[in-house]
């Protein structure tokens, strides 16, 4: 239970810029009602069950989601990866449908976007999860003398 809410927590942080980019983006339709809150909250939902999936795998697994996500949310400072990502999913909604503005395209950009995201954390948490342990190899090897040292 507890990794679910790791998990929560760390989902939500990731949804900042996401979430801002999104708005702007949809703001001028809004009005009219035609459904991209909704389809922008369902995507949200699949991606975050997603995630629960992932983390329900391993413990290893939840371990690299959770510290790649943390990863990723602190990457929001500068959003490179999340306005590429986002910008890439718009430019496949945009060839893929007529109104890209719809509440459909609104779901599959957020869809889309999220996942994406989801795979950066991932691979994030593997680059963590491999630097920390060759880390703490180079630091036994260092405490053992067992270096290269002349």
């Amino acid at each position: 239970m507890l990794w679910l809410l790791a998990w929560t927590a760390v989902f939500a942080a990731n949804l900042v810029i996401p979430m801002t980019f999104a708005n702007l983006i949809f703001s001028e339709r809004k009005v009219n009602g035609e459904g991209q809150d909704l389809g922008m909250a369902l995507a949200i939902a699949i991606v975050w069950l997603l995630g629960g999936m992932i983390g329900l795998k391993s413990s290893d697994r939840r371990f690299k989601l959770i510290s790649g996500g943390g990863a990723v949310a602190a990457s929001q400072a500068f959003p490179m990866l999340q306005v590429i990502l986002g910008l890439a999913s718009l430019v496949f909604v945009s060839w893929a449908l007529d109104d890209p503005k719809s509440g459909f395209g609104g779901f599959l950009a957020t869809l889309l976007s999220g996942s994406f995201l989801l795979l950066a954390s991932y691979l994030a948490g593997v680059l963590i999860h491999r630097t920390r342990g060759a880390w703490r190899a180079a630091k036994m090897r260092f405490l053992s003398g067992g270096g290269n040292t002349p």
